[in-house]
């Protein structure tokens, strides 16, 4: 497997159940890690929910999707991302299987750019 929307799903509805986890995932997940075959939506997620964790912004479900309308990111299938992401809040996770689903996604990634460095 060298791409999972669903792990990239449950790490980013994690950081936003539980933002004090991205202390303990930031030295090895980036906005890199998620896929660039799909869509670059669940970067652009990560990549906005990380700008707010460093300079200490409360992060919850409408202030990322605020931030993310402000970039004016659509889905293909015109999926509304407010609704989107407030599916994300609606996941259950645990402190736990945030850290998991990172190291998961972490593997995921490795493999896609070893097999990507092979092509």
């Amino acid at each position: 497997m060298i791409e999972s929307k669903e792990l990239e799903r449950h790490l980013l509805a994690g950081l936003i159940k539980h933002p004090t986890v991205y202390a303990e995932l930031a030295p090895f997940i980036n906005e890199g890690d998620f896929s660039t075959q799909s869509s670059q939506v669940h970067a652009t997620i990560f990549k906005i929910l990380k700008n707010c964790l460093e300079r200490g912004e409360h992060v919850d479900e409408v202030v990322v999707a605020q931030k993310v309308q402000d970039f004016n990111i659509s889905f293909k299938d015109n999926v509304d991302v407010g609704q989107y992401i407030h599916s994300l809040g609606l996941r259950k996770i645990s402190k736990d299987g945030v850290l998991n689903a990172a190291k998961e996604l972490k593997k995921v990634s490795v493999r896609r750019s070893i097999r990507l460095a092979a092509i």
